[in-house]
């Protein structure tokens, strides 16, 4: 087997030589003439690139693939970037465990001192062969002093891992924005009944210094590039025309007023229980039988009964979830102080949130009649 496969790379390597020597015969200046010396062909694929076509590989091409699904392979994928996304930011679940769960660690059963990160045999190798074999030496100096070159070698390899990271997260997106346009030149019907589903979709912008002379000085400005051409893609495609769910996923870059994710979520929810009533509810209550024929999608001309069920539940989890509610009721005012502050009872800060901020911010979810 051996034999054969040196074999198949001798064959390869000659042929590949032999067409480069063709090549170099037929060219108007032999290679060894050129000043640059090398082979390199200009443009390679320009015409295809022009026209549209990208590199795809066909489907199924080996028995990996040939053996998953389309939601295993998405799964997979969407670990892997979550992954990445968490070696970007290593500390983010400390920073969220301080600022929302102090005890989060505790309540699981993990000491404080006690969090580190697991390492065997095949890491300590990695880090440096035989280093596995000095932590566990039965001369406690020598274990000793391998444990702190461990920690060292740790905080090494780590070190420069989060640009990393970051890099291949933001890469792997831009390419993936990239394949979703070319899909769209090639499978124009296809894309666009995906779209219509998707309140938003990824496009590929960027930035660009411009140089402007005003008054004779020299200005320098950053212009966005492909503005226009986000524009016509997007209307083109026809996003957000069909769409089943509420924005959600909100990422702290866009500052949006907390009565409008809070509704956005309500929103969410209520569709997760209508569309399956079986995941969320023991029984059919009064309550989830109203829920479940509520049409869809919420419209100007039927948001009142959604709101009516969804006051309900508000009400219900005020008494029960009263702590979920305090990002809203920090919001709210009453003659310019907050209603914290204000001389206001606490009775009074249902209205004010529920039945005032929720209500405007759900209604406004609703759809036109017309669409």
């Amino acid at each position: 087997m051996m034999i054969f496969a040196n074999r198949s790379k001798a064959l390869i390597r000659a042929t590949m030589k032999s067409s480069k020597q063709a090549l170099r015969k037929s060219s108007p200046q032999s290679f060894r003439e050129a000043k640059t010396g090398t082979d390199k062909r200009l443009l390679l694929g320009l015409r295809a690139e022009l026209e549209g076509y990208m590199h795809i590989k066909p489907p199924r091409n080996c028995p990996q693939y040939e053996r998953m699904t389309v939601a295993q392979i998405s799964q997979r994928i969407q670990d892997d970037m979550e992954e990445l996304v968490a070696r970007a930011h290593p500390d983010a679940t400390e920073e969220w465990g301080k600022k929302f769960a102090p005890n989060w660690w505790l309540n699981c059963g993990i000491p404080n001192n006690k969090r580190c990160r697991i390492f065997d045999e095949t890491l300590a190798t990695k880090l440096r062969p035989g280093l596995w074999g000095e932590i566990n030496s039965s001369d406690p100096s020598k274990a000793r002093k391998a444990q702190d070159e461990l920690q060292e070698l740790l905080k090494t390899e780590t070190a420069a891992e989060p640009k990393h990271a970051a890099e291949a997260l933001a890469f792997l997106t831009k390419q993936a924005t990239t394949w979703l346009e070319n899909l769209f030149v090639k499978r124009e019907a296809l894309m666009k009944e995906v779209a219509k589903g998707f309140s938003q979709w990824p496009v590929n912008l960027g930035v660009r210094v411009k140089v402007s002379n005003k008054g004779g000085r020299k200005e320098l400005k950053q212009v966005i590039t492909r503005r226009d051409f986000a524009e016509s893609y997007l209307k083109k495609l026809g996003v957000n025309q069909d769409t089943r769910w509420p924005e959600s996923g909100f990422s702290g870059v866009d500052r949006s007023y907390p009565f409008h994710i809070a509704a956005r979520g309500i929103y969410r929810d209520l569709l997760m229980m209508k569309r399956n009533p079986r995941g969320h509810f023991e029984k059919m209550t009064p309550w989830a039988k109203q829920l479940i024929v509520l049409p869809e999608p919420m419209t100007k001309g039927n948001a009142m009964k959604w709101w009516a069920v969804a006051k309900t539940w508000l009400d219900e989890q005020w008494d029960l979830n009263r702590e979920a509610f305090e990002p809203l009721v920090q919001q709210c005012c009453s003659q310019g102080k907050q209603l914290t502050e204000a001389a206001l009872f606490e009775s009074e800060h249902r209205p004010r949130v529920i039945d005032l901020g929720l209500k405007k911010a759900f209604l406004a979810l609703a759809k036109s009649d017309d669409l």
